[in-house]
């Protein structure tokens, strides 16, 4: 799995607890968080269907069978 962190979308007030509280947002998960596996030919859809209802999405990653485990775009580093 590739992740583009960039992209995921930390709303404000969560992202003002986090720090408050030192915890990083990418390791915990908040209320209201869904987190779709898709292919990618239905993935197009599921995004804009989702931002018609006025729903904050982000498209973020790409996963595979066989791979390095889980990877940050950014950093190129192994995320736990």
């Amino acid at each position: 799995m590739t992740i583009d962190k960039e992209k995921i979308i930390v709303q404000e007030a969560v992202r003002n607890v986090c720090d408050l509280f030192g915890i990083d947002p990418y390791t915990s998960i908040s209320e209201g968080t869904l987190i779709l596996g898709l292919r990618p030919h239905k993935a197009k859809e599921v995004i804009r269907r989702l931002g018609d209802k006025g729903i904050p999405r982000a498209w973020w990653g790409r996963s595979w069978i066989r791979g390095r485990g889980c990877v940050s775009s950014k950093t190129e580093r192994r995320m736990n």
